[in-house]
């Protein structure tokens, strides 16, 4: 123990010197010494003072060449996404230490787990558990970077708050909270990081034969009304157009908090353990969402990135984050004309249908998978990492006359595929041409060969003039390498132009495993490209196919065989969608500026029913001689307590109150702060029937913001606290519903901002009526704009109207959303004095 110790002083003293040098001795003395010794625990105290500089992203300890080594703590799900990108080391508590110095990882990965790696870390992260602590003291002592993933933001912001202050960097999925991690922590190494798919689990590759029907694969929550209401608006609306089936997450375990309503029982089919989540994703053709926190501009449920990769057209009650990153991509809504409306064509045209998700799927799969997730979080830890590219696709074709050379090229620079190269054989080639720098031309075969083998392509295939090819026929090609490791991905099922006109054939083969592909209409792994293979593509291109290798078919859209653009763009190209969300880089721009602060409250904070600390003493019975008494100070109510320890006493309210009285109706929460010195201190609620019978109770520990599991034949609730053993108990007012924040800008997909006192709403929809008629003119002249209601009333910060995103808020809100420098123009409407101060504060700030 003696040298080990030595070891840690020496250490400590090169370090003023060399801080380098102490990391590397500091993990070597860890391994010998013994961790519960006091000596050492002084040691690694007074280095924790030596490593306290500020945190500096350095190379990666792996080889550059291998996958990243991650060690942490996950639930399920997320070691499920993240794992199949990295190597992934599940840490236990039990083992940690030895684990950590054999694995050496590059990144400690903590998520805000309430389980963690199958239960082993169970209430351990939140709590900053002894094993956690000794984590992050490894990670300090060996410089390895740590970082927590807070996805339970913004519900248990403070829940985590500990974990975050000793991490070195941050990641919540909710953008919101990123000025209140950064006033708490005082540094800016704090990031938004949403959900995300896994493109080996959830992808378009067909197993199952779909239904045409709707699923839903979740859970019921008594404790949340609003999500009530929304999933029976949602089931009732759809069960108006296609059956409805349901997969829940608690089946038969008997938890009155988590049944679904009898009314719900004949469309419950189960549960689903997480392997077999495909027969909810794939199985059908349209998947059922619900959001419980509706208000974020970033944080919504995961099922949303999960269906749509899985190409299942969603349906979803209303989410801004939703609304931000996918636009009208998803059927997203409260409104159920409105679900109706936007479902119509989509269920009665099944081309429709299948544009309409394609879009979805390739939104998914280029900027929301976890490997780009994990790309972005490693960008912000180490210096070196090196992502994973898009592959590069290297395309071949033959122009056998000028009219066919200046087609295939329109058709090249019509692709938004940006990886691409073009080597196109033409013999005639104007001499002063310049193609760009992705084009290549030739006179003659033998010279595209030689070029074509000095290029770096990973994938290879053909453009024939006889043919059209949509904008996105290369990236859909491109992307398929994500969720597959196909050999080769082509258009099995496709549009060809026959004597009645454009028809589709092989529609059943699309996104399954094929036979072969004709290389017109795909592409292949270029270390399958022969020397046989590659004349043919030359001499004769519209017959060379590869077969007897693992091929996939995707869809069939964006090609059509021997039809020229003209003719076919309108029946094979993508349909129109107004919005397809703002890019996820734009969103990381604008994250990574947002200052340092606290959130506002929202105005309408302010007036939600409450009972105060002066009214909370007429209601609560109990005498000055009993062991247990009550006094008040003008914030808090105080409960002191003199009972023997073992011994406990309720306070009950000598009253209770109606659920309406108190907004706990469409509304479930309760606010109240709660300190105790007592041997235990627990808030109740107790909620009755219309008979005054007791139906069942909710025993808090903490004070905070809490959801109430309120029955739905609950009429009253009585409040009361249970204190037990000697000690003082002070208690603030309680009030009752959401208080909601003021978010520190509010984004958006367009350059031109509409800025109104007041907008329509769904149960209100002439009043302003002729400003929703005009964005929608501007809208069909093609002018996107997003709205601004300067109205400090509204009890929600967002709002839709029929796919038109309303913004509310102050003119603090307003000013800090136009200094972000996003919107170029503002469209206003009956301008008024508070508009132009900020508005002229904009301005005189750009000049």
């Amino acid at each position: 123990m003696k040298a080990a110790l030595d070891a840690l002083k020496s250490a400590e003293s090169a370090a003023v010197k060399e801080n380098a040098d102490l990391k590397t001795r500091l993990s070597q003395a860890l391994i010998s010494a013994e961790q519960s010794d006091a000596e050492l625990k002084a040691a690694l105290d007074r280095d924790a003072q030596l490593t306290g500089r500020p945190f500096e992203r350095r190379p990666r300890k792996s080889p550059l060449d291998r996958k990243l080594r991650i060690a942490g703590m996950m639930d399920e799900f997320t070691t499920a996404c993240f794992a199949l990108e990295c190597e992934f080391l599940p840490l236990d508590p039990a083992r940690w230490h030895d684990q950590l110095i054999d694995f050496a990882p590059d990144v400690v990965f903590i998520e805000s787990a309430w389980h963690g790696n199958g239960g082993l870390w169970h209430l351990k992260v939140s709590s900053v558990s002894t094993e956690l602590e000794g984590v992050l003291r490894w990670c300090k002592v060996s410089g390895t970077p740590s970082i927590l993933w807070n996805k339970e933001d913004p519900v248990h912001f403070s829940a985590f708050l500990d974990v975050a202050a000793r991490v070195n960097v941050v990641f919540t999925t909710d953008i919101d909270c990123i000025p209140a991690y950064k006033h708490h922590l005082g540094h800016d190494r704090v990031y938004v990081l949403p959900f995300a798919a896994q493109p080996a689990i959830h992808n378009p590759v067909e197993v199952y034969d779909r239904k045409d029907a709707f699923n839903f694969a979740g859970s019921y929550y008594l404790r949340y009304p609003q999500r009530q209401r929304d999933i029976r608006t949602l089931i009732d609306t759809l069960a108006e157009l296609k059956p409805v089936e349901i997969y829940d997450r608690n089946f038969e375990k008997g938890h009155p908090h988590y049944k679904y309503p009898d009314e719900y029982k004949s469309l419950i089919l189960g549960s689903l353990p997480f392997s077999e989540i495909d027969k909810a994703y794939k199985g059908y053709n349209y998947g059922i969402n619900m959001n419980t926190i509706k208000q974020s501009q970033t944080m919504f449920a995961r099922r949303v990135f999960e269906l749509m990769a899985s190409n299942t057209v969603v349906v979803s009650n209303f989410s801004r984050g939703v609304r931000m990153l996918f636009g009208d991509l998803v059927i997203c809504s409260d409104n159920a004309d409105q679900i109706k409306a936007r479902l119509a064509p989509i269920v009665d045209d099944g081309t429709h249908y299948r544009k309409f998700r394609l879009q979805a799927l390739r939104k998914v799969m280029s900027e929301h998978t976890y490997r780009s997730r994990l790309t972005y979080v490693m960008s912000k830890v180490v210096s070196d990492y090196v992502p994973r590219e898009t592959p590069r696709i290297a395309v071949l074709a033959v122009a056998r006359d000028a009219a066919a050379r200046d087609y295939l090229l329109k058709l090249w620079k019509s692709q938004t595929f940006d990886q691409g190269h073009l080597f196109l054989l033409c013999s005639d080639r104007p001499d002063d041409a310049e193609f760009g720098s992705d084009v290549s031309v030739f006179a003659e075969a033998d010279m595209l060969t030689a070029a074509l083998s000095e290029h770096s392509a990973e994938f290879v295939g053909l453009m024939s003039a006889a043919d059209h090819y949509g904008p996105n026929y290369l990236t859909d090609l491109a992307l398929a390498e994500r969720y597959s490791a196909a050999d080769g991905f082509g258009k099995v099922a496709h549009f060809a132009k026959t004597e009645d006109g454009i028809a589709l054939h092989a529609a059943d083969a699309a996104y399954r495993p094929a036979q072969a592909i004709e290389l017109r209409a795909g592409i292949l792994r270029r270390t399958l490209l022969s020397d046989a293979l590659l004349a043919k593509c030359l001499s004769e291109p519209e017959s060379a196919a590869i077969s007897g290798q693992p091929v996939l078919a995707l869809d069939e859209f964006n090609y059509c065989r021997n039809a020229t653009t003209v003719e076919a763009s309108q029946i094979t190209d993508d349909a129109a969608s107004r919005s397809r969300g703002i890019s996820l880089d734009e969103i990381w721009d604008t994250a990574e500026g947002l200052p340092a602060g606290l959130p506002r409250p929202h105005p309408g904070t302010r007036d939600l029913p409450s009972i105060t600390v002066r009214q909370l003493p007429s209601y609560i019975a109990t005498a000055h001689s009993e062991p247990v008494s009550v006094t008040t100070t003008p914030s808090r109510l105080v409960v002191t307590s003199k009972l023997q320890s073992g011994k406990y006493k309720y306070l009950w309210t000598k009253r209770k109150f109606p659920r309406d009285e108190i907004n706990l109706v469409d509304d479930s929460k309760i606010s109240f702060d709660l300190e105790s010195t007592a041997q235990e201190c627990h808030f109740v609620c107790e909620f009755y029937d219309a008979q005054d019978q007791k139906i069942s109770h909710s025993m808090l520990t903490k004070g905070g913001t809490h959801s109430l599991a309120l029955p739905n034949e609950c009429t009253n609730v009585r409040f009361g606290t249970r204190v037990s053993g000697q000690g003082i108990v002070e208690i603030s007012g309680l009030s009752f519903g959401t208080p909601g924040d003021v978010p520190p800008v509010v984004f958006g997909r367009s350059d031109t901002l509409v800025l109104t006192q007041q907008y329509p709403a769904y149960d209100d929809v002439y009043r302003y009526g002729f400003l929703h008629n005009r964005l929608r003119g501007y809208c069909q002249a093609g002018l996107e704009t997003d709205i601004f209601r300067l109205n400090v009333r509204t009890p929600r910060t967002y709002d839709e109207l029929e796919s038109f995103d309303i913004a509310s808020g102050d003119a603090i809100l307003l000013d800090a959303t136009l200094a972000t420098g996003r919107y170029k123009h503002a469209l206003v409407h009956f301008l008024d004095a508070r508009m132009w101060r900020v508005l002229s504060n904009t301005w005189t700030r750009s000049a």
